[in-house]
């Protein structure tokens, strides 16, 4: 995926984090099991499972189409990008202490403009 096409997927996948944010997936299922594609899909529509499988290649893209998207968006629908940021960040922090890479990432973009987010 190409810069282009990873911030006008990430801007889609933003636009309807009201739809998509709240919505619990499935459990995950066992390694002897295959995923029925009612759960494959939940997981491709899922907003931070978008983010964690595309951010080592795109994170500076999408670090700006979230806050470029953010201030064009009425007050209630940024609430959601702000829920969308920190959901994001507790799931990479588990990860930041045994990979540099999330460790950046976490460390020298999301946390540094939190407070933008708010």
């Amino acid at each position: 995926m190409d810069s282009l096409e990873a911030r006008l997927q990430f801007i889609q996948v933003l636009k309807n984090l009201q739809k998509t944010l709240h919505k619990t997936t499935d459990s995950i299922t066992s390694s002897s099991t295959t995923t029925p594609p009612s759960s494959q899909q939940k997981l491709n529509s899922d907003p931070i499972q978008f983010y964690l499988r595309n951010y080592r290649h795109h994170y500076e893209d999408f670090h700006q189409c979230l806050f470029d998207t953010a201030m064009k968006m009425d007050p209630l629908d940024r609430l959601d990008v702000v829920i969308y940021y920190v959901r994001i960040i507790r799931n990479l922090y588990p990860h930041s202490h045994s990979n540099t890479n999330v460790a950046k990432v976490l460390n020298e973009v999301l946390l540094m403009d939190i407070d933008l987010v708010f």
